[in-house]
């Protein structure tokens, strides 16, 4: 906040620290130089964005089943600890995590199934033929069409 004085007053009445500035605007640390304010506050922002710490980061997905659970006592951990301090919305929080990490766990395991995978294929291979049926069918029409 700038004062300024009135002009009945000289500048000399005032303390040094309040004594207005005739003339001056005031300048923040991001108004100084050549660039322009736009790009000062985008690199600012890749700034931040770059020493952010990792703990904001999304961990990674578990890829094997080894992963999958020790990913999973990790956070039985945290629950417990985040319980045991009364952080009820980090235990909150971290129980959804869990859910979500158990179910895609459960799914990645389900893709790895032989089982699976022959039932993926064989309805694979059931949409080929209903394709190709439709095309023959069209097929046909275009000859009759054309004798």
């Amino acid at each position: 906040m700038w004062l300024t004085a009135p002009a009945s007053i000289s500048d000399r009445a005032w303390p040094r620290a309040l004594r207005p500035v005739q003339n001056r605007q005031p300048q923040s640390f991001f108004c100084q130089g050549s660039l322009p304010m736009r790009l000062k506050m985008g690199l600012l922002a890749i700034v931040l964005l770059a020493s952010a710490s990792p703990s904001f980061a999304q961990a990674a997905e578990p890829t094997d089943a080894a992963s999958c659970k020790a990913e999973e006592a990790s956070l039985d951990q945290d629950i417990a600890q985040a319980r045991a301090r009364g952080q009820m919305l980090r235990r909150r929080q971290l129980t959804d995590s869990l859910a979500a990490l158990q179910a895609h766990c459960e799914a990645m395991m389900a893709a790895k199934d032989p089982a699976t995978q022959i039932k993926r294929q064989e309805q694979e291979i059931q949409q080929l033929r209903i394709e190709l049926e439709r095309a023959e069918a069209q097929l046909r029409k275009l000859k009759a069409g054309k004798s």
